[in-house]
């Protein structure tokens, strides 16, 4: 699990979750993503080739090697018309085309906005006995982009043979993301066969209840609150106020309920509905997230498809999550869904992780939002 500072939680590079463990290879990988930047789709062949150097770029004969290996292995799906290209586009990045798949959504109403990696690696010798297949499944708020904003995400490790638990929703998930992807290098039927026996290694601390994949209008229940509810604390980036105030009435009125959002979302929402945040005891804010990370949850706009890749970076707030504690359990909401009805109950496609988490697990994160002072008095509240 990863804030991306060491501080709080410990950081992860999407890249490391890309690269093959010793003795392997990539056998397939599919990434989704609402949005995808051209450049960080070559960090990404790169790693899934080994090619990679520290800083996730390569020579151009590692290019050109990863390029071929992983032209049938590699896919990425993203929102239709969210392909971010770099203000200067060197013909190479023409070729990437091949493995990036859109989805046809109309983000009038709905978006492509899941955030995972599902990567099969198998062993580099074809006569080895000794090594199993092993399964690398992240799932977090980040998109395939340069961005530099804050995140959150979890990473499972899957084998047979090694200890762990089977994860209910992950099974249907391999197959969704093998749909879109539309690689010939996976047969559903073995693909369905391997996940519903794999086993899988959270993180220290937690438990993994389930994994869900929606598709885009597909409907949900609104997460319930857990009985007995002390503490609530959200972080979205984008907020609506359907979600802002169901969450709100989370527990009762000895539950201390925090909000981390941008002061243009709360301002935003506080302008039309002056009481909406009355259930929050704290309103906390950050800066925006960078122009590569757009908001899904209220349709495109000209000014969100232009590319900033010139830009000076900036670190603004993209996780998206929701903590809920009682005296004796710790409830963790996290992936790429924002506090909003599209998000939570239906619209967009979205992928949701339902975790249980222990204090060694939950503390970075506590330790995070404890350091953002109130912004309460921006709302007059």
């Amino acid at each position: 699990m990863s804030i991306d500072e060491q501080r709080h939680w410990p950081g992860l590079s999407i890249l490391n979750v890309l690269r093959p463990p010793l003795g392997y290879i990539t056998k397939y990988a599919i990434i989704s993503t609402y949005s995808v930047d051209l450049v960080a789709v070559v960090a990404a062949m790169l790693a899934l080739a080994d090619q990679d150097n520290d800083d996730g770029s390569g020579s151009k004969v590692a290019f050109a090697q990863a390029f071929e290996t992983q032209r049938s292995r590699f896919r990425v799906i993203c929102q239709a018309g969210r392909i971010i290209m770099p203000n200067k586009t060197p013909e190479v990045l023409t070729l990437l085309d091949h493995f990036v798949r859109e989805v046809q959504v109309d983000e009038q109403i709905a978006s492509w906005h899941p955030k995972a990696a599902l990567v099969r690696f198998t062993s580099a010798e074809t006569d080895s006995a000794s090594l199993t297949d092993e399964w690398h499944l992240w799932i977090g708020s980040r998109n395939l982009t340069r961005t530099t904003s804050w995140e959150a995400g979890i990473v499972l490790i899957g084998s047979t043979n090694s200890p762990g638990t089977t994860i209910p929703g992950i099974p249907q998930l391999g197959i969704r993301l093998a749909h879109y992807a539309d690689l010939q290098d996976i047969e559903i039927d073995e693909l369905i066969d391997s996940l519903q026996v794999m086993q899988w290694r959270a993180p220290a601390g937690v438990k993994v209840h389930r994994i869900d994949l929606f598709d885009a209008h597909e409907r949900r229940e609104w997460p319930e609150a857990p009985q007995g509810l002390k503490a609530l604390t959200v972080i979205s980036p984008f907020l609506d106020g359907e979600a802002v105030r169901r969450l709100g009435q989370w527990g009762d009125g000895r539950t201390n309920r925090r909000l981390l959002s941008t002061l243009t979302e709360l301002v935003s929402l506080h302008s039309r509905q002056r009481r909406l945040f009355e259930g929050f005891s704290e309103l906390l804010t950050m800066e925006e997230p960078d122009s590569l990370d757009v908001n899904a949850d209220s349709g495109p706009s000209t000014d969100e498809l232009d590319s900033a890749d010139e830009a000076l970076p900036t670190r603004g707030l993209h996780a998206k999550l929701i903590l809920a504690e009682t005296s004796s359990r710790q409830i963790l909401f996290l992936g790429s869904a924002n506090a909003s009805r599209r998000g939570l109950s239906g619209g967009n496609a979205e992928v949701i992780a339902h975790l249980e988490v222990e204090d060694n697990a939950s503390e970075g994160l506590k330790a995070f939002v404890e350091q953002i002072q109130p912004k309460d008095e921006t709302l007059e509240k």
